[in-house]
């Protein structure tokens, strides 16, 4: 009896241990958050000291209202990030319309004048960026994994996400404008569209000139004496200035092969029933035919649109990307991407849902 009773007594005192350190473990799990919640004040502190300590020092510079707000969203084929080309000159296919927006001004009257030009830029935000940090060196895709400077590349991830692509006006309605050769989101924000100038925007079509002196100016000899200096010296200028544009040697030559494209005889079938006047679900909203979709899905996979780690990382794994109505899956296996289903959106949507 006497081992019974000294059993149950031990029992009871590691019970009570147990309870004991239960209560000391919610203890010490509190007083972490409490010392997490300090930290993180004491961390935000810190920065507004930081900033205004930087603000003081700038006393002397003007302000400068940063704030932006979009004259429009851009609406585009490309309705997901997969397969969207990285440059507009990859796929002339790839449409999209911008319909400018203001409660300040005639959205109409604004782009007056734009239909003498066909090509504009546009600035634009990368507003589905998920990443919060920019680093001093990228790895662009066409080097295939070679790391160079922030600055001498086009990445999307930026100190702020400001893009900038060049497109063709195709036609203005009232206060869209309809573009073709685009590399944008659907949805993106515009920030503002200014007309392409090639005398302006082509290094080599700049020449450094001086306008010879109006004839009421000064008149007489002294006049025509000026301005054969100025045509003397206009031409030493002009040959000694103009110059072509110079862009770093992996620009026209990338250490990576261009990819063979290639269609299985299922994806053919079903690229075929695509069209413009077509019933839905094979329909096509800003192509024109299935013959030009195939020509936009050709240009979009011969500049590879996967990232460093896809290519390096992800071989022989499917990949897909959407384009206009159309939900395209392919694979890559070294040089050659073969195409093997080009479905409607509807399709995609209804084996998602399945599968959830």
């Amino acid at each position: 009896m006497a081992t019974n009773d000294r059993f149950l007594h031990l029992n009871q005192e590691i019970s009570e241990a147990r309870r004991e350190i239960d209560i000391l473990r919610k203890q010490i799990t509190g007083l972490r958050e409490t010392n997490k919640k300090d930290v993180q004040r004491l961390e935000k502190l810190v920065k507004q000291m930081c900033k205004s300590s930087l603000a003081s020092d700038k006393t002397t510079e003007p302000f400068v209202d940063l704030s932006c707000k979009p004259i429009g969203y851009l609406r585009s084929i490309f309705k997901f990030k997969n397969g969207i080309p990285r440059q507009p000159s990859v796929c002339q296919q790839a449409r999209g319309w911008l319909t400018i927006e203001s409660t300040t001004y005639n959205p109409e009257h604004s782009l007056e004048g734009l239909e003498s030009f066909n090509y504009l830029w546009i600035i634009f935000v990368f507003h589905k960026n998920n990443n919060e940090y920019t680093k001093a060196k990228v790895k662009p895709p066409r080097l295939d994994g070679v790391k160079v400077g922030l600055f001498s590349t086009r990445c999307p991830y930026r100190p702020n996400p400001i893009g900038l692509t060049l497109a063709k006006i195709e036609k203005i309605e009232g206060s869209t404008v309809y573009l073709s050769g685009i590399d944008i989101l659907d949805g993106t924000p515009v920030l503002d569209i200014k007309p392409y100038i090639s005398d302006y925007d082509q290094p080599n079509q700049l020449a450094f000139t001086i306008e010879p002196t109006s004839t009421s100016d000064i008149g007489g000899k002294q006049n025509q004496d000026d301005q054969l200096d100025v045509k003397a010296l206009n031409d030493q200028e002009n040959g000694d200035k103009t110059e072509n544009s110079v862009a770093a040697s992996w620009i026209s030559q990338p250490p990576i092969d261009e990819l063979d494209i290639r269609f299985t005889n299922f994806a053919e079938e079903q690229l075929r029933q695509f069209d413009a006047v077509n019933d839905k679900p094979f329909h096509l909203e800003q192509l024109k035919t299935s013959a030009e979709l195939k020509t936009a899905i050709i240009n979009i996979l011969k500049a590879d649109p996967r990232s460093v780690y896809r290519r390096n990382h992800c071989q022989g794994r499917l990949y897909f990307f959407c384009l206009d109505n159309a939900h395209v899956t392919c694979w890559f296996d070294k040089n050659v991407a073969e195409v093997v289903r080009i479905q409607p959106m509807a399709f995609r949507d209804s084996n998602l849902k399945r599968n959830e």
